[in-house]
């Protein structure tokens, strides 16, 4: 995926408030990446006892209205759940890991039974 130019070089700010936003008004909901209405973003951070400006408020919701237009439309259709990755992973694995004879350890989650296994998604990336 390609970045889009009319976002790059933004400055730690942009970032801090693009994130605070998405994180106190919650990424998705039912699935979908959500948009946030202006008065929205603003009420959350004026409740936080921030003060943003308005070109950079604008800023953000243009960023955050483009993230979920990408990812509820372009992207959508490469989304996996858990088991279509657990099965990618270990198609993969077994096509190039073990049949190439690779040694790397594989990344496991820390957690104890039946959740201490190989986080697919994040093992793919080396597959």
């Amino acid at each position: 995926m390609k970045p889009n130019p009319q976002f790059l070089h933004r400055d730690s700010a942009f970032w801090a408030y693009t994130k605070l936003i998405s994180e106190k008004l919650n990424y998705s909901k039912g699935g979908e990446i959500k948009k946030y209405s202006p008065t929205e973003m603003t009420s959350k951070l004026q409740e936080l006892g921030i003060v943003i400006d308005q070109p950079m408020l604008d800023d953000v919701k243009a960023y955050l209205d483009y993230r979920a237009d990408v990812l509820n439309g372009t992207v959508r259709q490469f989304f996996m759940d858990v088991h279509t990755a657990r099965e990618a992973f270990y198609k993969l694995r077994g096509e190039l890991y073990d049949k190439n004879g690779y040694t790397c350890a594989l990344p496991i989650n820390k957690q104890k039974g039946e959740k201490r296994t190989t986080p697919t998604l994040q093992a793919l990336s080396i597959c």
